[in-house]
């Protein structure tokens, strides 16, 4: 019997990542898992929302890719968001931090401390600010200079 290989993916809501090898053979197993959903579930894919992304792959392999499951391929990236989480195919740069650190200090200056007693501050914080970040930490490590961004946030 022979022995197939899994499909890496992430479902969550309507999002959904699938990620294999790069080649025409796991694009079309990709099709199938597609198709078969899509009639069970009686739903559509929005392809005008649906990207490939591939690195280190002929371009000739890529327009195939996306000739069989009909879906463009994005050919100049670093990095892309799943869940409002950046997935980058190089070592993640102190950049892809900057919009999280910039949501802190303005959830921060919205607050409106000057109304907080020291305590008030401390329970703030703990609860809501500190929980930002930890959706990115599961996924990727931040820098030095970013760990050092968030603190004096």
């Amino acid at each position: 019997m022979k022995k197939v290989k899994t499909i890496n993916h992430s479902l969550f809501a309507d999002d959904t990542l699938l990620l294999g090898g790069a080649s025409t053979i796991i694009a079309r197993r990709f099709k199938k898992v597609l198709d078969d959903f899509l009639q069970v579930s009686s739903g559509l894919l929005n392809n005008e929302k649906c990207r490939i992304y591939g690195w280190n792959t002929p371009p000739r392999t890529m327009q195939r890719i996306s000739q069989i499951l009909d879906i463009l391929v994005q050919e100049k990236w670093t990095h892309f968001l799943y869940l409002g989480l950046p997935i980058s195919k190089e070592n993640m740069k102190t950049e892809i931090w900057t919009k999280k650190i910039e949501k802190m200090k303005n959830k921060i200056q919205s607050w409106g401390m000057m109304w907080l007693n020291m305590a008030g501050r401390v329970i703030l914080i703990k609860a809501l600010l500190a929980a930002l970040p930890i959706d990115q930490y599961a996924i990727i490590m931040a820098q030095a200079s970013a760990h050092k961004q968030i603190e004096l946030i």
